[in-house]
């Protein structure tokens, strides 16, 4: 799973200053040219491929839980 990477024009950089991300989404395959192929986690594939350099890998955390239940 991976979520990609846009940065805003000039304008938002100045007014927000936010970095935005997209995603998550699934990796479909790599190109050639070293894009990616992506999907939405409902299996739509994007129309246009994704420069590596956009795509965060984005990795679960762990589940974790509590064996007393009172807390």
């Amino acid at each position: 799973m991976t979520h990609e990477f846009r940065s805003g024009s000039p304008a938002d950089a100045l007014v927000f200053s936010l970095t935005r991300y997209l995603g998550p989404y699934v990796v479909v395959r790599r190109t050639q040219g070293g894009s990616y192929v992506l999907s939405e986690m409902d299996g739509t594939v994007l129309r246009n491929g994704v420069a590596a350099f956009r795509v965060i890998p984005y990795l679960t955390r762990q589940q974790f839980g509590f064996e007393d239940e009172s807390i």
